[in-house]
């Protein structure tokens, strides 16, 4: 655990079209730094796009076009929470 304690647990939509609402509506519906993506797929799309911000959820939407998204139900992943220097 960081200094501030564990990051909250993320509620996020489970199946393809409420990820996928969520993401166009702007808001976090996947887990960047825990996901599993085939790597055909990534070569397939071309990879991250080289963009001011946002290419995680560049990649996303444009993984949704073509597969399905999935989150499971469950938590995997704890970040750490450290005070700003």
């Amino acid at each position: 655990m960081g200094a501030c304690g564990a990051g909250s647990s993320l509620h996020l939509p489970t199946n393809h079209d409420a990820i996928m609402s969520d993401l166009l509506a702007g808001r976090h519906a996947v887990a960047h730094s825990s996901s599993m993506i085939r790597t055909d797929l990534l070569h397939e799309l071309g990879g991250y796009w080289s963009l001011p911000f946002g290419e995680e959820y560049d990649l996303m939407l444009r993984i949704g076009e073509v597969a399905k998204l999935a989150n499971l139900d469950r938590v995997l992943l704890q970040y750490r929470v450290h005070q700003p220097a």
